[in-house]
């Protein structure tokens, strides 16, 4: 298993215990998450293109968070691929949530905690 894969994980255990009414899933494929979007049909159709973690509340998908290291600030087609999740989340009305792995350490803050809070619970206009 690679470490992505782990941290993820790992990431998915801690917050089914905090937030336990929301259910989560791990990399579903965006075609299983959104109807056909107006753009980036062919990145919606790639059987490759997922999101990492999938947030639900009463089973309606609410939030998709992306945890991952630096390349999603300096690798240039991640950052496409990273835009074009945003775009399908907006489209649909769902929070997009990019995290550096780094910052899954300090999870147990307050801050953090009100951060996943209002990308769970607020919805987007």
């Amino acid at each position: 298993m690679n470490s992505d894969n782990k941290i993820i994980e790992d990431f998915v255990c801690w917050l089914q215990r905090n937030f336990p009414r929301l259910s989560f899933s791990i990399k579903q494929s965006l075609r299983n998450l959104f109807l056909e979007p107006k753009l980036y049909k062919s990145f919606w159709a790639n059987k490759n293109a997922h999101a990492d973690i999938s947030v639900f509340r009463h089973g309606k998908l609410v939030c998709i968070i992306e945890p991952g290291g630096f390349q999603h600030l300096t690798d240039t087609d991640q950052l496409k691929r990273d835009k074009k999740k945003r775009y399908l989340c907006e489209e649909n009305n769902v929070n997009f949530l990019p995290l550096l792995n780094s910052c899954l350490v300090e999870r147990d803050c307050k801050e953090f905690k009100q951060l996943l809070k209002y990308n769970f619970y607020n919805e987007r206009k």
